[in-house]
């Protein structure tokens, strides 16, 4: 973990972050219904312009990874469309089906079509790919936002996730580098009893969420200076 901090370290002098190594080591395909469903996008809070009705975000291009080898064969592209369109790569690290996400698709269609609402069709496979992840609530890894880069609160963090109830000892299984701090990917945990340890140990209350995307690729397109 301390060799991730320090190339985290290194990484934002240039502000880019780059986190394809890191993610491809765990992504694992067991079987060929398998995949992982990564989006593009720009946000508002990124200095775009991305409309009105659409959260503060755009989609520029989802892609289903199916594989690292597919991974690898789409990377410089993925960068070259983050870096043109001043966007972000993110990717569900919790595994989609394809035979859940065509069934999800066939429903949410069908109603769609029901109500009127045709249009919307073209952005149907994209939606439950969102909404509907190939394992159970119970298996679901978790993200936790940290919006610091204080290696020691981070560590502090750290500590306190693992020493929750859950399904396990360690639930911190991956630190993922963010512009302004870190993902920490997890199994499940106590979120009541964990945000109560943080205010403890004088740590505000983090944004704990299911199933959220993590940050895969982003350059910022200023140099900071200093």
């Amino acid at each position: 973990m301390a060799a991730i901090i320090m190339e985290t370290a290194k990484l934002r002098k240039c502000m880019t972050i780059d986190n394809f190594d890191l993610i491809e080591e765990n992504l694992k395909f067991e079987s060929n219904d398998d995949f992982y469903f990564l989006q593009v996008i720009q946000r508002k809070k990124d200095g775009n312009v991305t409309g009105r009705g659409n959260n503060g975000a755009r989609l520029i291009k989802a892609y289903y990874i199916h594989s690292i080898d597919y991974l690898e064969e789409k990377k410089q592209k993925i960068i070259e469309l983050c870096q043109n369109n001043n966007a972000r790569a993110y990717i569900h690290l919790n595994k989609r089906s394809y035979f859940k996400t065509a069934c999800g698709a066939q429903e949410k269609l069908a109603r769609m079509l029901m109500e009127g609402n045709a249009f919307q069709a073209p952005r149907v496979w994209d939606h439950v790919c969102g909404e509907l992840p190939a394992q159970s609530g119970r298996n679901l890894l978790r993200l936790v936002d940290v919006d610091t880069c204080d290696k020691w609160k981070l560590n502090a963090i750290i500590r306190i996730v693992n020493s929750c109830r859950g399904n396990e000892d360690n639930k911190v299984k991956l630190v993922v580098p963010t512009l302004h701090g870190y993902h920490l990917i997890t199994s499940k945990f106590d979120v009541e009893q964990c945000q109560q340890e943080l205010a403890i140990n004088g740590i505000d209350a983090l944004d704990i969420h299911r199933d959220n995307p993590t940050l895969l690729y982003y350059h910022e397109p200023r140099i900071v200076g200093g």
